[in-house]
């Protein structure tokens, strides 16, 4: 339960609490828990490292607001204004950020594992090395968003735009990406294993060193994305778009190709499917296919 002083003193105004909370070190952690705060006007407040476990915060206005190490953890955010918020390190598990305006947030190390994200707004926003695992981020707008490291493990990022997104070295693993717009995303040297990329638009997107192990890019759009040296091991390309793909030293051992498109495609030392199958249809038209040693020779 929420302490009762301390709520009606942030519901005065966030200049008086902030200058109570900046004079009073020795509280330490305000416990605002279960505090119901719907459409309050927060913005510039500082509840760094408060308590607002399942405090309901629909649709506050907590722009520019210093939440970061709160413990906001199955609170209630749905559209709150959030815009450049601090949220480092804060606790988000569980909670709930439906239609939420994070632009230009700062959420990086947050904790946000099971967290409803469906709609939000996070472009721009800062998430390097946050967990996100199992959250539901449904057509959210990442645009240009910094996922740099983040752990992504089982989220729903159906629909979702995340064009121009940093994911380099993220984990991505059974991450449902079917949809989603990722052109021009960095996804270096990330951990895609077992993701569902179906229909995804990935055209432009840097993928070289990633793990694409068992995915699913089944009619994907991957036009001049960068795949060196990545790892299609059993990947599904079955009727995926690959115009101008650069595949160097890309790893296709038993991947699924047929009525794959290649027109253009540079694939200088790669490894062909084990067994490619008799429908696999490839319109690859490539000026220098006796360049294309094993990969060219298998297909």
């Amino acid at each position: 339960m929420a302490n009762l002083d301390l709520l009606a003193l942030l519901k005065s105004g966030v200049s008086l609490w902030n200058q109570w909370y900046l004079t009073h070190p020795e509280i330490g952690r305000p416990d605002l828990t279960n505090a119901r705060l719907a459409e309050s006007n927060l913005s510039r407040v500082l509840l760094r490292g408060c308590i607002l476990r399942r405090a309901d915060l629909l649709q506050a206005n907590l722009s520019l607001a210093n939440l970061s190490l709160a413990d906001l953890s199955d609170a209630i955010l749905d559209s709150a204004d959030l815009h450049r918020a601090d949220l480092y390190q804060a606790n988000l598990t569980g909670a709930s950020l439906q239609d939420a305006n994070l632009q230009e947030a700062s959420l990086i190390r947050c904790v946000l594992v099971g967290a409803a994200l469906g709609l939000a707004n996070l472009h721009r926003a800062k998430l390097t090395g946050a967990i996100l695992e199992n959250a539901d981020l449904q057509g959210a707008e990442l645009t240009h968003a910094n996922l740099r490291r983040a752990k992504l493990q089982g989220a729903d990022l159906r629909g979702a735009d995340l064009s121009g997104a940093d994911l380099s070295e993220a984990d991505l693993q059974q991450t449902n990406l079917a949809l989603a717009d990722l052109k021009g995303a960095r996804l270096h040297r990330a951990n895609l294993e077992n993701a569902n990329l179906s229909g995804a638009d990935l055209s432009g997107a840097t993928l070289h060193d990633a793990n694409l192990s068992g995915a699913t890019l089944r009619h994907a759009y991957l036009e001049k994305s960068d795949l060196r040296r990545a790892r299609l091991i059993w990947a599904d390309l079955r009727e995926a778009e690959l115009w101008q793909v650069t595949l160097d030293q890309v790893n296709l051992t038993a991947a699924q190709l047929d009525g794959a498109m290649l027109n253009g495609t540079i694939a200088l030392e790669s490894y062909a499917p084990a067994q490619p199958s008799e429908d696999l249809e490839v319109t690859a038209n490539l000026e220098t296919t006796e360049d294309l040693l094993p990969f060219s020779r298998n297909l």
